[in-house]
């Protein structure tokens, strides 16, 4: 793909994103199981503590209190015998180097979910560890207890908008372990008192799925985290939508100086996929093919268009579609308010959709249409204005997709004025964007 045609779209798609955001052990066992001997080095220079939603300890020093702590609340991960494979937490004292990861990795390990303090849950058997342990650099391995799994947000978040507030209770996404069955998972959460369950399967495309379900209070959590292959629970954060106008004034700070389209740099060729709380309004002359206005390859502005919701053309759909791409047909590349990447196409999905299918299968229908740019002008409330954002599920979806596609670029809004900040914006791999300024002569 032609460089510069990319760096334009790059260029483009930030005065786009800002137009519509406001200013602003293999040692000592700490379950009841196998102990296994502790290395010879002492412990002191060994204090290496794991890092994971909220609990911070170090493995090889933990307390039988600690233990019975999580027995009394009901999380703590069932006694198997030594030859059962089980889901825990392999520590290492260093981050094993390529030639390691590469011997771990055919002896079962698959290194995908890092646990901060040097730790990845892995399913292993204890004797699978201690064969470990007498081969790696392996420090301590401990149970991936349910306590493990549970998000320290849950219930705490005070949410804004009506939709949010209108579910009763807690609404929930569990998130399974690699290579686990999410339906099957569904299957037992309904039985254990979960409500309006709904399963997304999205490993077809380098997911691990997950299950969105309702709970009347947190008294059925722990039921519901002993479920085995179940690898983290975390409440559902609602979505902000985020907008006003900045459009020339992000090109060169001055409204009506266009620095990036006097170099025309515009979007002509490329393709942005765009996520917002419903389709844009096709039949709006930034969108309309006036030849034939059936969305697809062939059409004037609008590539491909997902909306398995039903979900009618919106104003803040419109608005944020035509910051990034609209282009009005009767004055092509000269209207006032057209968009940043003007020229370009645009490839559109639903965020209502997310209900029923993954972040990173939506991302993914994108990509398969055609776009590589992908613009949210919207976030997950995590955690609630003036608090840090929350690594959730669509923020991991983010980085998943990204990783598996590293040419593409994913942008996302940091909240309007005075909000929070939150995913997809905050992933570690997507570019958040923010306004400095407004569009002055736009109230």
């Amino acid at each position: 793909m032609d460089i510069i045609k990319r760096a334009s779209i790059f260029l483009l798609c930030v005065p786009a994103i800002l137009s519509v955001l406001a200013t602003s052990s293999i040692a000592q066992e700490i379950a009841q199981t196998t102990q296994v001997n502790i290395p010879t080095a002492p412990i002191s220079t060994l204090k290496k503590n794991l890092k994971i939603r909220g609990y911070n300890f170090d493995p090889l020093l933990e307390s039988k209190s600690f233990v019975n702590d999580l027995q009394v609340k009901g999380l703590l991960a069932k006694e198997v015998p030594p030859s059962t494979p089980q889901w825990r937490i392999i520590q290492f004292n260093s981050p094993p180097d390529r030639a390691a990861q590469k011997r771990l990795k055919a002896q079962g390990l698959s290194l995908q979910y890092f646990v901060n303090g040097g730790g990845y849950i892995e399913k292993v058997s204890m004797e699978t560890v201690q064969t470990l342990q007498a081969r790696e650099n392996l420090r301590a391995s401990v149970p991936y207890h349910p306590a493990f799994k549970i998000s320290q947000t849950i219930g705490k978040v005070q949410y804004r908008t009506e939709a949010r507030k209108a579910i009763p209770g807690l609404l929930l996404r569990a998130i399974p372990h690699l290579n686990s069955d999410p339906s099957a998972i569904a299957t037992v959460i309904e039985a254990t008192g979960g409500t309006n369950v709904k399963m997304m399967d999205d490993r077809d495309v380098g997911g691990a799925g997950q299950v969105i379900f309702e709970l009347a209070n947190e008294s059925t959590l722990p039921a519901i985290v002993a479920i085995e292959d179940i690898r983290r629970i975390e409440e559902v954060g609602e979505i902000i939508d985020d907008n006003v106008n900045a459009a020339t004034t992000n090109q060169s700070g001055t409204a009506g100086v266009s620095q990036v389209w006097d170099q025309n740099l515009n979007g002509q060729d490329q393709i942005i996929g765009i996520m917002d709380n419903g389709p844009a309004d096709i039949n709006h002359c930034f969108f309309q093919d006036p030849v034939n206005n059936t969305t697809g390859p062939a059409h004037r502005k609008v590539v491909a268009l997902r909306n398995a919701s039903g979900t009618a053309a919106g104003g803040h759909a419109t608005f944020t579609a035509g910051n990034a791409a609209g282009d009005d047909f009767n004055n092509p590349g000269a209207a006032g308010r057209r968009g940043g990447a003007w020229a370009a196409r645009l490839v559109i999905g639903n965020r209502h959709d997310l209900g029923s299918a993954t972040l990173l299968s939506e991302f993914s229908a994108a990509r398969d249409s055609g776009a590589v740019i992908h613009t949210n002008s919207w976030h997950n409330n995590t955690q609630g204005a003036g608090n840090a954002a929350t690594y959730n599920q669509n923020a991991e979806d983010t980085d998943r997709f990204l990783w598996l596609n590293e040419d593409h670029l994913v942008f996302g809004s940091m909240g309007n004025n005075g909000e929070e900040q939150g995913p997809p914006g905050t992933a570690k791999n997507a570019v958040g964007v923010n306004a400095a300024q407004a569009d002055p002569a736009v109230s």
